[in-house]
C-alpha cells in the first residue's frame, strides 16, 4: 500500500478540494430560468447555452509543485465552461508522493499509481508538466508513455504549458496591476503579445520584473515586495480567467479541446 505521506491521502479531498458550480464560473442560466443556489447544487436546465454534458466531474490535479494547486479554480472553470454542470478539484504535487516507506518516487507513472491506491473514486486526472525546454510534444508523449505504464488509469488530460505556467499570466496586465497593488498605475509593463508569449525563454522571470515595476515601488518597499512573489503568483493563478488571450495561445488552446473532448465522451 503506498503512502501520499504526511495523512495526505485523508487531506486530498477533505483539506484540498473544493468546487465550482455554473453560475460561480459567470455562466449564465438559460433564458427565463433563475441561477439555483450554490449550497444545492444545480440542475442540467440552468446549465446555460455552453453547458453540453451536463456532467459534474471530480477531478484530481498533479502538479508540479505545491504552487501549482492554485490551478485548480482555473481547471473547475474552464470543465464548467466546457460544460460541465459542477466541478470538484483537488491537487496534490508530484514531491509529496512518496512509498510506503516515505522514499521518493520519480517516475509519473510510479506516482500515479500511488495515488490510485489512494483514491480511485475520480472521474478525470490532470497532469501538469511544464515544457521547460523541451517542445509540447516531447512532454506529452512522456505523460502519455507514463499514463500507460500506471495501468487502470482512468480519463486523464495533460496540462502542459509552453514553456512555464507564468507564460499564461503573463496575459493579462489588468491582473497583474491589481494583484501588484497599483491597478492605476502606467509604467510599461512590456508584456508579450499571446502570439508570442510561448517564444519567451524564461516567464517566471518576466511575470516577477512585471510585478516590480507594476508595483511601483523603490528600494526597500520593493525588496520587501518582491520577496511575496510566490503569494503574487498563487492569486494570478486562481483568478486567471478562461478564454479571453488564452483562446491564442496552443498549448492552453490544446488542453481545452482535450477537456471539451472528454466531456462529450460517455460517462
Amino acid at each position: 500500500m503506498l503512502s501520499l505521506g504526511e495523512n495526505l491521502a485523508g487531506q486530498i479531498w477533505r483539506g484540498k478540494s473544493s468546487s465550482r458550480f455554473v453560475h460561480d464560473a459567470g455562466i449564465p442560466s438559460a433564458p427565463g430560468e433563475c441561477a439555483a443556489d450554490v449550497t444545492s447544487g444545480i440542475s442540467a436546465s440552468t446549465a446555460g447555452p455552453n453547458s453540453v454534458s451536463g456532467r459534474t466531474v471530480r477531478f484530481i490535479l498533479i502538479c508540479e509543485g505545491s504552487s501549482d494547486k492554485a490551478l485548480v479554480e482555473h481547471l473547475q472553470d474552464l470543465l464548467i465552461h466546457c460544460g460541465a454542470i459542477e466541478a470538484i478539484g483537488a491537487a496534490v504535487d508530484r514531491p509529496s508522493i512518496k512509498s510506503s516507506r516515505n522514499r521518493s518516487i520519480s517516475a509519473i507513472g510510479d506516482k500515479v499509481r500511488a495515488l490510485l491506491s489512494i483514491d480511485s473514486e475520480y472521474d478525470l486526472l490532470f497532469v501538469h508538466r511544464d515544457s521547460d525546454g523541451a517542445d509540447y510534444n516531447t512532454r506529452h508523449a512522456e505523460v502519455e508513455k507514463a499514463m500507460v505504464e500506471a495501468e487502470a488509469v482512468p480519463s486523464w488530460v495533460p496540462a502542459i504549458p509552453v514553456r512555464e505556467t507564468e507564460a499564461w499570466l503573463l496575459l493579462d496586465e489588468t491582473a497583474i496591476r491589481r494583484v501588484a497593488g497599483n491597478p492605476k498605475g502606467r509604467v510599461p509593463l512590456n508584456l508579450p503579445t499571446p502570439a508570442r508569449v510561448e517564444n519567451v525563454l524564461h516567464p517566471k522571470e518576466v511575470l516577477r520584473e512585471a510585478l516590480s515595476a507594476a508595483s511601483g515601488r523603490q528600494g526597500n518597499r520593493l525588496r520587501k515586495f518582491n520577496r511575496n512573489f510566490p503569494q503574487h503568483r498563487r492569486v494570478l493563478l486562481e483568478q486567471l480567467p478562461v478564454g479571453g488571450d488564452l483562446e491564442r495561445v496552443p498549448a492552453w488552446r490544446r488542453l481545452k479541446r482535450a477537456v471539451e473532448d472528454f466531456l462529450s465522451s460517455p460517462p
